[in-house]
């Protein structure tokens, strides 16, 4: 009898042994598996691990490598794409106080200026990044460093879009507190006071701290496009504001591209001082020359100015702007003709083929116009009759907000919805022809 006790408890040792050896086990690999998501969500990450470059759904980190950029097996990619607008136009009622029927209509607005149907569009154009431009500032800061945190969720689902539809974004913001430029686009009825306040300077880096706090574990955000067409008062001061924008972001994020666009409007990439972090990378915008690109006036190719203006003059006048990259990639952020200028397809068509030729990610804008307008750059415009085209129309004639019924407030954000614009089929298929992406 004894010796069955014995043998009863021997086997009962030897059970409890292999459990305890299973609970281990288990142990161990969760363990792994939890470290290995630390270090995916960026958390006190000082460099890219490689072989956690790629997300289940295939969205790979990208990242820059000189003058290229690669995935996660060093292979260069090329981005193509177009620019998407997301946001209120808060930041130009300049003249209106902002009261909370204002405020509202702006957070509405949210969930009407890109809709997935949007996303399916330009996937199906080839599209592989958007220029994803927050309107302004003013939609996601209601007072200095507090944020709405409604608004952030409707930007978390563009990015869910983003990743459904497996298209990058390229964060950019379009306006900044005081105004960072001296046109009526960038806010504060183009002031352009942000230089000259450091507090303007802090909010912008503390909401772009937010920001890559927020998606710092996201790879379909391909980085963060500091400042839309920046016109600062001098080379100090821009890389000052720069630097501080940027070791704001590295604080919390040190995986996504930052870029940095050239000074005064874009264009003088000579002003940047070399970049300590070499996970940045410079843009430019390309509008040459501004009285055809930007007012439309005359034809391409012809005389302008008693200067040639043929596809060689563009090919000098984009060696210009790309001898002062330092190595490093240049991102084309903008680009594109008015469509009243005289023969702009093929305006569109050479610049393309130039960028092609230097192998040159870029971005077209953009994706359409909100404001009637039919001769701009957009590939969709309002059409005549739009009860959006109308309201903002009203509003720039100086009608009084307040003296909106919300039933027009309403028919103006339902004219939002794609099918109430216009295409431009001939501009649309040139962009496709020419292989967004392939």
């Amino acid at each position: 009898m004894q010796k069955a006790f014995r043998e009863i408890n021997k086997r009962k040792l030897i059970v409890f042994l292999l459990v305890c050896c299973l609970m281990w086990s288990v142990k161990c690999a969760f363990t792994q598996e939890t470290n290995r998501e630390g270090l995916e969500s960026g958390i006190k990450v000082d460099k890219i691990d490689k072989k956690q470059k790629t997300t289940n759904n295939g969205i790979q980190w990208l990242s820059i490598s000189g003058n290229k950029i690669i995935d996660k097996n060093d292979n260069e990619v090329r981005l193509r794409g177009v620019q998407f607008d997301f946001g209120s136009i808060c930041g130009d009622l300049g003249r209106y106080k902002m009261t909370a029927d204002i405020v509202e209509f702006c957070d509405d607005m949210l969930d009407y200026t890109v809709t997935e149907e949007a996303f399916v569009d330009v996937k199906e154009m080839g599209a592989n990044v958007l220029r994803f431009s927050l309107n302004t500032y003013k939609d996601f800061e209601y007072e200095p460093y507090k944020y709405k945190e409604s608004n952030f969720l409707k930007l978390d689902k563009q990015i869910e879009l983003a990743e459904k539809h497996n298209i990058y974004l390229l964060i950019s913001m379009r306006q900044a507190p005081g105004g960072q430029n001296a046109s009526p686009n960038s806010g504060n009825l183009g002031k352009n006071e942000f230089w000259g306040n450091e507090e303007y300077q802090n909010r912008i880096a503390a909401l772009w701290k937010k920001i890559a706090e927020r998606y710092s574990d996201k790879p379909i955000i391909l980085g963060y496009d500091l400042l839309n067409e920046p016109e600062a008062p001098n080379r100090a001061v821009f890389n000052k504001v720069m630097n501080h924008i940027s070791n704001a972001i590295r604080e919390v994020d040190s995986k996504h591209i930052i870029v940095i666009e050239g000074n005064n409007w874009g264009k003088n990439l000579d002003r940047i001082d070399p970049p300590s972090d070499k996970n940045t990378a410079f843009s430019i915008h390309f509008y040459e020359p501004g009285i055809y690109a930007v007012k439309g006036k005359g034809d391409y190719p012809s005389v302008i100015k008693g200067q040639q203006f043929n596809k060689d003059a563009l090919r000098k006048a984009l060696a210009k702007r790309l001898k002062h990259s330092q190595g490093r990639v240049v991102i084309v952020g903008e680009f594109g003709a008015m469509s009243k200028a005289g023969n702009y397809l093929e305006y569109d068509r050479d610049v393309i083929d130039l960028f092609e030729g230097q192998n040159l990610s870029w971005i077209y804008w953009n994706y359409r116009n909100l404001r009637g307008k039919s001769d701009t750059q957009a590939i969709y415009y309002a059409k005549p009759d739009n009860e959006f085209s109308k309201f903002i129309n009203d509003i720039q004639r100086g009608k009084p907000f307040s003296s909106f019924s919300e039933r027009e407030k309403a028919d103006a954000l339902e004219a939002l919805e794609i099918s109430n614009f216009s295409v431009k089929q001939d501009l649309k298929d040139l962009l496709i022809i020419k292989g967004v992406i392939k």
